[in-house]
């Protein structure tokens, strides 16, 4: 992070005392949720690259490691990446024949349900600390109100949230 460790160093200078000391770990939490959650796509965009390189490889797809980095780095958009990845694997699969397309298509719509409702939250919340649910309602959320870019920051968003709220929590 560029500015993170002077935007951090600012602002626990703004307060001194017990507030200093509660801040200062609120702002460790919240380094903690966001590298996780950095950590999290990661693994998740990884995971996707993987996969599609081993299927598209197995049934001899042309340009499987080009067609399977794509397919990872879309996923790092939670929910949709994995489509957004495998429209372009799936176009090439069926100009080698209508088979290799068909079996393609089934990879994607079952990759696709286990990394949105397994690979994510469960990597997410070990990295992130979140409930699998609010993983999966938060991106809902996000991305109804702010489309892909709501789906891509609403994972970190709701991580803070629980850190701020526990936090606002643990002094009453």
């Amino acid at each position: 992070s560029l500015y993170g460790p002077r935007m951090r160093t600012w602002v626990l200078g703004l307060v001194e005392g017990e507030p200093h000391r509660r801040l200062e770990r609120v702002c460790d939490r919240i380094y903690r949720v966001i590298s996780g959650y950095v950590l999290g796509i990661l693994l998740v965009a990884t995971t996707g690259g993987f996969a599609a390189w081993v299927f598209l490889t197995a049934l001899g797809v042309p340009f499987a490691l080009l067609l399977a980095f794509w397919a990872g780095l879309a996923s790092l958009i939670p929910l949709v990446g994995a489509t957004i990845g495998g429209v372009p694997y799936i176009a090439v699969a069926f100009f080698q024949s209508w088979q290799v397309g068909v079996a393609a298509i089934a990879f994607l719509i079952v990759y696709q349900q286990i990394e949105n409702n397994v690979f994510q939250p469960v990597i997410h919340r070990f990295t992130v600390q979140l409930n699998p649910l609010w993983i999966i309602l938060a991106v809902l959320v996000g991305a109804n109100v702010l489309g892909v870019f709501g789906a891509l920051i609403a994972i970190p968003v709701a991580g803070i949230a629980q850190v701020l709220i526990q936090e606002w929590w643990s002094t009453r």
